[in-house]
C-alpha cells in the first residue's frame, strides 16, 4: 500500500511540473509555452519551456494576445485605439456599400 501511495504522490508531483508552464497568445493564434523573465511597457521577454538553456526570446506586446501564467493568472493586452479604428473603418465600408442613397431614413423623419 505505501507503495502506491507512493507512486500516486509522484505521478501527482510529474503532472503539476507538466502543466506549469506560461502561455503566451499570440494575435496570429499561436500558443507558445514558455517560461515568462520579464514585462516591459513595449514587449516581453521569455524562454521557451522545453529547453531551459535556451535563448531569451523578446515579443512586442503589440502582437499579444494574453499571457496565462502557471498559477492561473492572466495578463489580458488589447490595444483599444487600433480597435477603435477598426469599428470606424468597418463602418465606413459597410456605409460605402450598403447605402443606395435612396429612401434614406431622412426622407421619412
Amino acid at each position: 500500500m505505501k507503495q502506491f501511495t507512493g507512486i500516486v504522490f509522484l505521478a501527482l508531483f510529474v503532472l503539476s511540473k507538466c502543466i506549469a508552464q506560461d502561455i503566451i497568445t499570440t494575435k496570429s493564434g499561436e500558443d507558445i509555452l514558455a517560461k515568462v523573465l520579464e514585462v516591459n511597457p513595449a514587449d516581453v521577454k521569455y524562454k521557451k519551456y522545453d529547453n531551459s538553456e535556451s535563448p531569451i526570446y523578446t515579443i512586442l506586446k503589440s502582437d499579444l494576445v494574453m499571457i496565462r501564467y502557471d498559477d492561473g493568472t492572466k495578463d489580458i493586452f488589447t490595444d483599444s485605439k487600433v480597435s477603435i479604428e477598426g469599428m470606424l473603418s468597418k463602418g465606413e465600408q459597410d456605409a460605402f456599400l450598403d447605402y443606395t442613397g435612396r429612401n434614406s431614413g431622412s426622407v421619412w423623419t
